[in-house]
């Protein structure tokens, strides 16, 4: 199958599901800033999409949930400071 006909089967898929024709890398950008706004780990995402660069993947870390002031809180929480040293 080629190229052509992959992207008319994707958009005739966009059209019965009432959606704007979307390209495939808008798939992968939505896989990815799911993953990072669910909390996976920004490095595992580099890993899955085979990013060479954590700069690349940190442009989708912008849609992380909070501000980190949650990880802040941890540091007031001595024992979970330690766990995390111990893994």
């Amino acid at each position: 199958m080629s190229l052509n006909q992959l992207h008319e089967r994707l958009w005739g898929a966009c059209r019965r599901a009432g959606l704007r024709e979307i390209r495939w890398h808008d798939l992968r950008h939505s896989f990815a800033s799911q993953l990072v706004t669910a909390g996976v780990p920004v490095r595992q995402v580099q890993e899955w999409l085979g990013h060479s660069t954590i700069t690349m993947t940190m442009r989708y870390a912008h849609l992380a949930p909070g501000s980190g002031a949650d990880l802040i809180q941890a540091l007031e929480d001595p024992s979970a400071v330690a766990r995390a040293w111990q893994r």
